[in-house]
Order: C-alpha cells, then structure tokens, then sequence
C-alpha cells in the first residue's frame, strides 16, 4: 500500500514551468541583437535595418538596444510612413521557452507605402535560440528563410 501511494504522489508531480523574467527576456533580446550586429557588419550584407520595433518588447529599455547598434522604435511607427519610402526594422514576434532554451522569431520587415496605389510589404522570419551561459546569454541563429532568387528576362 505505501508503494502504490508513493507511485501516485510521484506520477502527480510535475516540474515547474519556469517562466522568462524581464530581466532574462531583455537579454535574450541583446543576444540575438548582438548576433544581428554581427551579421550586419559582414561587407557582403546588404540587409541592415537599424531600428527594432517596441512590438512584443515594451519593457526594454532603448540603451539596451542602442548599445549594438540599433534604435527602439514605437510599434505604430510602420503605420505612419513616409509616402514612397522604404522602411526597414527588425521585429520580434516571439519569446519561448522550451526546455532551457530560448527560442526567438525576429521578423525583418521592409514597408513602403506607395504615393499612387497600393502598398509594399515583406517580411522574412528567422529563428534564433539562446542559451544561458556563465557570461550571459548568447544566441545562436538555427532557422532562415531560404534566399530570394531574382530572374530577368
């Protein structure tokens, strides 16, 4: 009886789901912006948005962002745009969790809305994971879309 009572309780108990703070969030942010910052100063890039949209991120701070290179952008910014020019920004559309692993989706969107007609949007997603190490978070980019192929005729 006292071992079908002690399979039970252990069957009911489960591990707590550990939930991302802020504090950890923020740097999971700035490990995938400094892995951005790095792949942005690469001479054969030529995909460099500077601004980050606070969408998904209200709670970090601009000089965490500003410190790799990047501004903080109001959300609603991409709503207001310039007529017929072209706006680039990186977008975080997710933070998880899984299994000590953060998984991130950063969208890099390009907008324009034109003067006569419609408008212009892309966005490309990538997926990042980020892992806590002694020295802080370090992400690492595991996910891309496959490359755009322009044909002439």
């Amino acid at each position: 009886m006292l071992l079908l009572t002690a399979a039970v309780a252990a069957n009911g108990q489960q591990l707590p789901v550990r939930e991302l703070s802020e504090a950890d969030k923020a740097g999971i942010i700035e490990s995938v912006l400094e892995l951005e910052s790095r792949r942005q100063n690469h001479a054969l890039n030529f995909d460099n948005p500077q601004q980050v949209s606070s969408e998904n991120i209200e709670f970090i701070e601009p000089s965490r962002v500003a410190k790799h290179g990047f501004t903080l952008v109001a959300s609603r910014y991409a709503s207001g745009l310039p007529k017929s020019q072209l706006v680039e920004y990186l977008v975080f559309k997710s933070i998880s969790l899984r299994e000590g692993v953060a998984v991130v989706a950063l969208g890099r969107v390009a907008e324009r809305e034109r003067c006569y007609g419609g408008s212009f949007a892309q966005q490309r997603n990538y997926v990042y994971e980020s892992r806590q190490t002694s020295e802080g978070w370090v992400a690492e980019l595991i996910d891309r879309p496959a490359p755009t192929l322009f044909f002439r005729r």
